[in-house]
């Protein structure tokens, strides 16, 4: 199968979600991350860690980002901060090349005026990219040294952050060139489709 094939599905669930986070808020802050699951030995098996692999790890991440989010917002309240109103919005794909375990590509949506910079990874400051990282941790409810852990299966792709201006008298192209981008997630080389599990998901509103 040609990697540049797409599922037109997929492309109009990923142009919905972005359009709908655009009617919402004039200005957005959309990142792609990749979340994986530890590597396994040649016999399946993973010696080094212990992952949850059951269920939905991708819904537990989603929630358990969410919860970080909102303590976040509360946290800038409590310290005097202004905050803005952000809904997270979010497409994920889960796809399977090699190995025994799949892995998701994921486009987190946010209001710009809420979070604009992804930050650094530091599990004693709560930036974007913190609050990421440990959210899949939590749904793997695998824990990260505080010293000598960076999140590695945690994977943010070179310009994985963009911004929209609704506003901007280059509005049209910057929203083509997101598009375009997200398309990565649609492609239908490494997709296994399945009536057993789910291969994409995205916010509902």
């Amino acid at each position: 199968m040609s990697k540049k094939e797409y599922n037109l599905g997929y492309q109009g669930a990923i142009a919905e979600t972005l359009d709908c986070a655009l009617q919402a808020y004039p200005r957005i802050t959309v990142i792609r991350v990749d979340l994986h699951f530890p590597m396994m030995d040649e016999y399946g098996d993973m010696p080094n860690c212990f992952p949850n692999t059951e269920g939905s790890p991708i819904t537990r991440f989603m929630n358990s980002l969410n919860a970080k989010l909102k303590h976040d917002q509360h946290r800038k309240i409590g310290q005097g901060i202004r905050v803005y109103p952000n809904r997270l919005r979010y497409i994920w794909v889960k796809e399977l090349v090699d190995g025994y375990l799949p892995h998701y590509h994921c486009a987190l949506i946010f209001n710009k005026d809420a979070y604009y910079h992804l930050g650094d990874y530091d599990l004693n400051i709560p930036s974007l990219r913190t609050m990421i990282t440990t959210a899949w941790y939590s749904a793997l409810q695998l824990e990260l040294d505080p010293i000598i852990d960076t999140g590695p299966l945690v994977h943010y792709p070179e310009n994985c952050r963009y911004c929209l201006n609704r506003e901007a008298l280059s509005f049209s192209d910057d929203y083509n060139t997101v598009i375009e981008r997200l398309n990565y997630l649609a492609k239908e080389y490494s997709k296994h489709y399945s009536s057993n599990y789910r291969t994409i998901g995205y916010s509902q509103y």
